[in-house]
């Protein structure tokens, strides 16, 4: 999961990727981009402009488009 989000705060992961919808553990679903990414952490700028943070841990699975993103980024 680290990977992926290291990956999708590129410029051309902002860019191409986007929305993302990130479906967290206790079922929310949330859609933005990855803004900022840290050990633990990750902060998500949401289709609203807000900037909200999660615990990595907390992600379950990462959707684009549908489908899942693929976990070899």
């Amino acid at each position: 999961m680290w990977n992926r989000l290291r990956f999708l705060k590129t410029d051309f992961a902002k860019h191409v990727y986007k929305p993302l919808c990130f479906h967290l553990q206790d079922g929310e679903k949330v859609y933005g981009v990855v803004e900022e990414i840290n050990p633990d952490s990750v902060q998500i700028k949401l289709t609203d402009g807000e900037i909200t943070a999660f615990e990595i841990k907390e992600i379950q699975e990462i959707w684009w488009r549908g489908k899942i993103l693929p976990t070899r980024m």
